[in-house]
């Protein structure tokens, strides 16, 4: 399993996991305090 981090400026931290057979999970969490999947 991997994971990383990319800074989205005036957006917020997205953050990527992917499983051991390859499948991808996207976590947004926004300046504004929301989060996005």
């Amino acid at each position: 399993m991997s994971d990383k981090s990319i800074e989205l400026p005036g957006i917020g931290t997205k953050y990527e996991i992917e499983t051991e057979k390859g499948d991808k999970v996207a976590v947004i969490f926004m300046d504004t305090g929301s989060i996005q999947l």
